[in-house]
């Protein structure tokens, strides 16, 4: 949208918005615009460049989405292959099945300015000017409820109140399906007639004047048979403008022939996103005003603007497909986002109408459904505002936009206050009888329904007005995870027949040998291919669980081993299910079937649970009966309450399907109790209902008064669809609403799905958005994905998309079974079905975690510790796999023998078995170790105690290592307000018990946290000061430890230990920093030997210190080395003794920084040559500010304004290793000892003092990766060497050309085979054309790298490449120099100014990825050298034959294979 409509729009919406209308007025020459708006109109010209790289972000981020394993399929449209295209890596998880589900259902109309309390009025008696006139009501009389609901933010008076109060009870009556009445404009929203200035009758009557000449010089241009001119009706438009004066011309057709021209440019302005062609205003103002100038009929104006419009889009689209069919998908996508522009800077367009209709219509008998859901998926990221009408367009029928979250939630609130408050009383007398509320029994919660959204929102409003609130939050639901019913695998049917029908399964002729002791005859467990993946009988084993009588026998402690609830908030289930009798939970205040409440809590024969949902089922919908809502063996039969979607049936069967009862399956605790919480209502959509809200709470409250203390919640948001701007206010309200109720019932432990969308929940997080309840940050939420038989992620294909469990390493807590899992169903699916989902993994998991509560207790002896030692228990107990690397937080998938015995262990020793990371010999491998801890810094203002650095409140300002080898944090870089991570290894040498003490100072407990082991830990605290906690360490090897603490000033913490067979407390030196990463070998490298021993050293210059002084993160937050480009040079040593040494050696003899600058800060590039390292090694930082960077791993920063030398701790070096070293400096060019890099050898944590002589040149251990310095040049090639190959790769993130070796397809050589035309002398301009070198070639795709050793400069650190499709890179000295996209933008970070020793050469890489055949006709490869932006035939790089040179490997005549085919 434009600058001045919104700078309008904004002031209208202020109460007297009149003076300000003069200062807005269009093109009036001369004015000085507000700060703001000369911003606005700033932006509005950045705006196309900034489109077009969003463009370009989404195909890369698809590719790479693609790369990562997102797109496990392929499309095909007319026979072109479009997996490797990224337009499909974006449909990937969601886009085919999207229009299926409910994508469409969720998008939003385009954006509409709304103003409210009146409308603006065009009148033509007062000069053309908006009038505000208000609501004529002004709210004495609406005549709708919904229109109360807009008024919702208004202070109402009592008769307010009685008006709402007649409209809350016609509400009642009130059909729901009936469409809302609404007064639509005449004039679309983008009408927008400028306000004018006075004007004398003298300046009209001039103007006038003016006006009719210009106006005749426009149509006589027409009748030469010239097209109208844009400048002359500008001029036209400026003239009636300052006079406010209309022509008339002399035809009709003359009229809109002007109009028409006017409205084409408006419309391409909007396109280009540039508003200068209309004189700076917006096309809506542009192309109303000259219609108000011509006179012309408003009506009739909109209808050219909108067709002009139409034929636009339907052009864009139409690009858009031929570009996809031809492979050109980023050009496919820069039509796609001028389109986009036009939506929202020109929103002509409206849903429903005519013109969208037609170039639906057009477009459907030319595309096929995959290419226009493609454009449709791109469209919807490129303009979010404009989704209804980009679907409208492209055929689809989306509905209204509305926050999915809210889609059938009952019309309520759920509040909680600090004080004793009754949400009652804030309503309106004269309103209460149309709205009731309950209070919960267990938490300050109350729930309040009414019977009309204004009601609501006005006792909301009423609510927001305290200060004493607690908790708010507007209703809203949740679904069952997509794709829970896939059943998993073929021959379902056969594992169904299996068991029979109807309950009367067959029995087996033979137990089944299931594992540690247990034989079961359920014939289903030939299907159950999880139950012994996860160790259930290793459980039942430990437990001592009789499988013939799993809930009679006594457990390990001689008490009852099913004390322990489920409580499972879900659709209910079918209590008469054969397999199931004996699992549910039984209430023992309840007689069953005897139609009373026996314990008075409104419930009538609650045996077995209670159903929350349905308007019956609501304690606060009139005309309720919730004594109707208890589950028992035979309620069902007079309140038809039953599991009507068979989702909770499926959830029973694997929690407590009963074993050796010769039909179906074993649950996995059927000694355990499952609690029916029936939270669904098929009401409203009976194949996935909604899980609202205020129903989970109260089945929460109710569950938790009964003794329950696990939970399983198999729900949350669809992944794929709701991450969008304008769902996130719900999603963000839905986290807030679960973290608070699970905060309030902290006992107990929430198990909750992670999603069937395949989806990175990671990805959700970075970007600020959670997926409730499984990513809500609390101790008692635990996050469960999916595997599969091969312990891989749950993955199937169906429907022609992807579907899987969500994953994420900071995310999802667990894996567990997911895929084909046999279980328990209703009599209509024969009683047994096979199903595939999260929603099944989650009770899995939740059923575990009540067999772990059994081995610490029951749930009578379940403390607010206790959710955090199960979860703990569960993540580290299970079977750690590769396939889950990365994947899950744990990277493991359950076992639930590991699990009970972990518990079992923690009962009886009161000790946390530790998980061990890594053995003592595995760190012989590592790059680099060292006894220091890692501290990662955040800023923020701490909202809760919680502990995430994803959390986007929170900005990275440090990283570095300390040399720290014990436990003692005393000293900290940082003070109030921040957030740190302070993470190692710890270093245990002798098996056995331990204790750890944590002694605190000036800090919370709640503000720090401790992880050891993968657990976090638990403290028993004496005070507030002091806590302890005992572990069992069960193998030698090395622990990752990571304290999470938010630091003040003043605070201190130690943790001290207690060692096997001592009681004696220490602060033992056993923490390490180990990095594994091998050197980088970032771009490519031919490898020429020798590498010379030297320093790479590029720089900056600064007239101050003050910005590094200031700011020790610098070099962490500034570490890209592409930042530093101002000079570069290559030195034998980088340690220097003065001032003037540092400057000599910099600029050379008698050099100095320019301009008088007296700092340079950059950073000194090498690698060391394979050693071997028989000791460790110190390194002494010399300077100011420096940090030293090992295989990318930071090894020691340092900062101060008087020391100026530090040594780093004794650090272990892999041998054979070419390590890269990073070392970073800020150094005053006139200091003494300035800056500088030495080493030392040392052992153990003993160091050389900084002042010893030990520290020695590295000089003579140097080999630097990137340069070549030969001893000779003699006989050498010279120029480029210049490879290619095919390809069928669209668009790449990073240079993918093969590597160094491989053999190529084509081979020239510059200036060898340089072309005649491109000729300079004997050397070659870089700008030749494939057709001339290859004429054969018809290559789509292609990968081209040319390289050379390069001893020059590019002048002023500025070059650009020609590329007419594709993407452009070049390399200098191993760090990319320059990239470009595709289109025009470009980013330059090349050195300005270059001197290099004798002999030495960097090696300098240009890599182009070629897209379509314009590569073999136009000129291919034109790289500029940098003088000039321009593409001046001058300014192309030009071989230079002294100061590039090649090995002689290098050499090879022109060649060329296949060329007329590609693979």
């Amino acid at each position: 949208m434009a600058s001045w409509p919104v700078l309008r729009w904004r002031a209208l919406a202020t109460d007297d918005p009149a003076p300000l209308l003069p200062t807005l007025c269009l093109s009036r020459p001369g004015p000085v615009l507000p700060a703001a708006a000369q911003a606005d109109q700033r932006r509005i010209r950045e705006e196309e460049e900034a489109l077009k790289r969003r463009a370009q972000e989404i195909l890369v981020q698809q590719q790479e989405a693609a790369r990562s394993g997102g797109l496990p399929f392929k499309l095909v449209v007319r026979g072109t292959d479009f997996a490797p295209l990224v337009v499909w890596a974006g449909i990937a998880a969601a886009l085919y099945g999207a229009y299926r589900s409910r994508l469409l259902a969720w998008l939003t109309s385009g954006a509409r300015r709304q103003a409210t309390g009146g409308k603006w009025v065009y009148d033509r008696s007062l000069g053309g000017r908006k009038v505000w006139v208000p609501d004529s009501s002004s709210f004495a009389g609406p005549t709708t409820a919904s229109s109360l609901s807009e008024k919702a933010g208004r202070s109402f008076k009592d008769e307010d109140f009685e008006r709402l109060a007649s409209f809350a009870a016609a509400a009642r009556t009130a059909d729901p399906s009936a469409p809302s009445s609404s007064a639509a404009s005449s004039l679309p929203a983008w009408w927008d007639p400028p306000p004018v200035l006075y004007a004398s009758e003298a300046t009209k009557a001039a103007r006038a004047e003016e006006a009719a000449r210009l106006l005749a010089r426009i149509e006589s241009a027409k009748i030469s048979g010239r097209d109208y001119a844009l400048s002359e009706i500008r001029e036209l438009r400026r003239v009636c403008q300052s006079g406010h004066v209309t022509v008339r011309p002399k035809t009709v057709g003359a009229r809109e022939g002007i109009f028409r021209t006017a409205v084409e440019a408006a419309v391409e302005a909007a396109q280009r996103g540039g508003n200068e062609a209309l004189d700076d205003a917006s096309p809506g103002r542009w192309v109303t005003a000259v219609a108000t100038d011509l006179g012309m009929e408003e009506g009739r104006a909109v209808e050219i603007a909108r067709a002009a419009a139409a034929v636009a889009a339907r052009g864009r689209l139409l690009d858009a497909v031929t570009n996809l069919r031809s492979g050109s998908t980023d050009e496919a996508v820069f039509a796609l986002a001028r389109l986009a522009q036009l939506l929202q800077r020109f929103p002509a367009l409206e849903r429903g109408g005519p013109q969208v209709s037609m170039v639906a219509s057009q477009l459907a008998g030319r595309t096929k459904l995959e290419e226009r859901e493609a454009m449709l998926y791109l469209l919807l990221q490129l303009y979010e505002g404009g989704a209804g009408v980009a679907a409208e367009l492209l055929g689809f029928d989306p509905q209204a936009a509305k926050n999915p979250l809210r889609d059938g939630a009952p019309l309520r609130l759920v509040v909680a206050f600090l004080n004793d408050v009754d949400v009652a009383d804030l309503v309106p007398p004269i309103l209460k009888q149309y709205t009731s509320r309950v209070q919960l029994a267990l938490s300050n919660l109350q729930i309040l329904e009414a019977v009309d959204e204004a009601v609501l929102d006005l006792v909301m409003s009423e609510i927001r007005k305290r200060t004493d609130i607690d908790f708010l939050v507007r209703d809203f639901v949740l679904k069952a995870p997509s794709s829970d019913n896939t059943a998993g695998a073929a021959g379902n049917s056969d594992t169904a027949n299996s068991t029979g029908s109807g309950g009367g399964a067959r029995r087996l002729q033979q137990q089944q040998q299931v594992g540690n002791g247990y034989s079961l005859d359920d014939p289903g467990l030939s299907a159950t291919w999880w139950f012994n993946k996860i160790n259930v009988t290793g459980a039942w084993q430990l437990l001592r669980v009789n499988a013939t009588s799993p809930q009679t026998q006594s457990g390990w402690r001689g008490g009852p081993v099913g004390d322990v609830i489920i409580a499972v908030t879900d659709s209910g289930a079918l209590v008469s299910h054969p397999d199931l009798l004996g699992s549910w939970w039984t209430n023992p205040d309840e007689l069953d079937n005897d139609l009373a409440d026996n314990d008075n809590n409104t419930f009538i024969d609650d045996y077995h649970g209670a159903c929350f949902s349905t308007r019956a089922c609501s304690p606060t919908y009139p005309g309720n009966n919730v004594s109707r809502c208890g589950i028992g063996a035979n309620t069902s039969a007079w309140n038809g309450i039953t599991d009507r979607t068979t989702h909770g049936t499926k959830i029973a069967g694997v929690i407590g399907a009963r074993p050796n009862n010769g039909i179906g399956l074993a649950g996995v605790a059927p000694n355990l109790r499952q609690m029916i919480l029936k939270v669904t209502d098929e009401s409203l959509d009976t194949a996935n209902p909604p899980y609202a809200y205020s129903d989970v709470v109260r089945a929460v409250d109710y569950a938790y008064g009964k003794g329950a203390r696990i939970f399983s919640m198999s729900f949350g948001p669809d992944a794929r669809y709701s991450k969008t701007s304008s769902n996130k206010p719900g999603l963000d309200e839905a986290a807030s609403a679960y973290s608070n109720l699970f905060q309030k019932y902290s006992n107990a432990l929430f198990v909750a799905a992670a999603g069937n969308e395949w989806t990175s929940l990671d990805g959700w997080r970075s970007s600020n958005y959670t997926y409730p309840p499984c990513m809500v940050d609390a101790p008692n939420v635990m996050c469960v994905g999916g595997t599969n038989a091969s312990d891989a992620l749950f993955y199937v294909f169906v429907m022609n998309a992807a579907a899987g469990t969500n994953f994420g390493a900071n995310t999802v807590d667990l894996g567990a079974p997911a895929h084909s899992i046999y279980t328990t169903d209703i009599a209509f699916n024969n009683f047994y079905s096979t199903v595939s989902g999260t929603s099944f993994s989650t009770p899995i998991v939740a059923a575990v975690a009540g067999l772990v509560l059994t081995a610490l207790g029951g749930q009578t002896r379940a403390t607010p510790k206790t959710p955090l030692l199960i979860k703990n228990i569960l993540m580290t107990s299970g079977d750690l796999l590769p396939g889950l690397q990365g994947q899950f937080r744990s990277a493991r998938r359950l076992n639930a023998g590991n699990a009970v015995a972990a518990a079992l262990t923690l009962a009886s020793t009161n000790r946390t078995t530790m998980r061990v990371a890594r053995s003592l010999s595995s760190v012989n491998t590592s790059t680099v170790m060292m006894p220091a801890w890692e501290y990662s810094w955040w800023s923020g203002v701490a909202s809760s105690n919680t502990f995430d650095a994803f959390d986007a409140s929170w900005s990275f300002i440090d990283f570095y290592v300390r040399n720290q080898p014990t436990s003692n944090f005393n000293l900290w870089r940082y003070g109030a307000q921040t957030l740190t991570q302070a993470t190692a290894f710890v270093r245990i040498d002798t098996p056995g018990l331990y204790s750890v003490q944590a002694r605190a100072a000036n800090i919370e407990p709640s503000r720090w946290q401790l992880t050891l082991g993968e657990s976090v830990l638990v403290w028993n605290m004496a005070n507030s000061t002091t806590g302890t906690v005992d572990l069992l360490f069960p193998n030698a090897g090395y622990y990752n430890m990571t304290l999470w603490i938010y630091v003040e000033f003043g605070t201190t913490i130690n943790f001290l230990w207690q060692t096997p067979g001592s009681n004696i407390w220490t602060n033992p030196s056993i923490f390490w920093s180990i990095h594994d990463e091998p050197p980088s070998s970032r771009f490519y490298d031919p490898g020429v030997t020798p590498r010379p021993a030297l320093w790479h050293v590029v720089w900056n210059e600064a007239a101050s210190f003050d910005d590094f002084t200031y700011s020790r993160g610098y070099f962490a937050i500034n570490q890209e080395p592409r930042l530093y480009r101002q000079r570069q040079t290559t030195v034998p040593d980088f340690s220097y003794g003065t001032g003037t040494d540092l400057r000599n050696g910099l600029y050379g003899t008698g050099g100095a920084p320019s301009n008088n600058q007296t700092v340079v800060y950059g950073y000194a590039r090498a690698n060391l040559r394979p050693l071997n390292y028989s000791t460790g090694v110190s390194f002494r930082l010399q300077g100011p500010h420096t940090r030293l960077y090992i295989d990318g791993q930071n090894v020691f920063d340092f900062q101060s304004e008087t020391q100026l030398m530090i040594v780093t701790p004794c650090i272990t070096l892999s041998n054979n290793t070419a390590h890269e070293i990073f070392f970073y400096f800020a150094a005053r060019v006139s200091d003494s000892r300035p800056v500088g890099l030495t080493w030392a050898t040392c052992t153990g944590t003993t160091v050389p003092a900084g002042t010893s002589g030990a520290y020695l040149s590295m000089t003579g251990s140097l080999a630097t990766n990137f340069f070549w310095q030969p001893t000779s040049t003699t006989g050498l090639p010279r120029g480029f060497r210049c490879d290619a190959w095919p390809t069928n790769q669209s668009v790449v993130a990073v240079g993918t050309t093969p590597p160094f070796g491989t053999p190529p397809r084509l081979t020239w050589m510059y200036p060898r085979d340089c072309p005649t035309a491109y000729r300079a002398g004997s050397e070659c301009r870089m700008q030749t054309r494939l057709v001339d070198l290859f004429p054969n070639v018809t290559w789509n795709n292609w990968h081209i790298r040319c390289f050379t050793y390069y001893s020059g400069s590019i002048a002023n650190g500025v070059s650009r490449a020609l590329n007419l499709n594709g993407p452009v890179f070049q390399h200098l000295a191993g760090v990319r120099a320059y990239e470009q996209w595709g289109n025009s933008s470009f980013a330059n970070f090349a050195p300005y100014g270059t001197r290099f020793g004798s002999n030495v050469y960097q090696l300098y890489v240009i890599e182009w990825v070629a897209l379509g055949q314009m590569w073999n006709r136009l000129a291919g490869q034109t790289i500029w050298d940098g003088t000039t932006y321009t593409t001046n035939g001058t300014a192309v790089l030009t071989t230079n034959s002294a100061s590039m040179i090649l090995p002689s490997s290098a050499l090879g005549p022109l060649s060329w294979q296949d060329v007329t085919s590609a693979p």
